[in-house]
């Protein structure tokens, strides 16, 4: 558990960090420390959030959503390699081409289905609720944009 919390204090803002930095989510996320050159901003968000999270839920509860933002997380990734494929995406190299083209990533996704079938209705809704609350936030950094990209006159 111990190793886990900590590859998760480290990578965890760094993802909030990037997304920031690439302009979809809140652009005060991807403030710099001058001193340590850590993003501190997203450091204090993620584990201010986890220290909600740990103070207000159960164990059972934090893992079941942890694991199912992980499954959310897993078919967009499977998701989106159909599309990057479909749409010969690459950085380096020939992308790697897997038998049966979307077969995979389709069974992936309902396998992932099916895990999540298995929570509760009460984890299931905690996990809608945060899917529910980043796409808020995506969108209100969006609006936010689009406002400040309009320029009058």
């Amino acid at each position: 558990m111990l190793g886990y919390l900590s590859a998760d204090a480290l990578a965890t803002p760094r993802m909030l960090y990037a997304f920031a930095r690439d302009g979809v989510g809140p652009g005060w996320l991807a403030g710099i420390h001058p001193r340590f050159r850590t993003p501190a901003a997203a450091i204090l968000v993620n584990q201010g959030v986890s220290a909600v999270l740990a103070l207000t839920g159960t164990f059972r509860s934090l893992l079941i959503l942890a694991n199912l933002g992980a499954l959310i997380i897993y078919s967009g990734v499977a998701m989106a390699s159909v599309e990057l494929n479909r749409r010969d995406v690459r950085t380096d190299g020939t992308p790697l081409r897997l038998p049966g083209g979307p077969v995979i990533p389709a069974l992936a996704c309902l396998l992932m289905v099916w895990l999540a079938s298995n929570a509760t209705r009460a984890d299931a809704l905690s996990a809608c609720a945060m899917v529910v609350g980043a796409a808020f936030v995506f969108g209100f950094n969006a609006l936010l944009k689009r406002r400040t990209a309009i320029v009058p006159g």
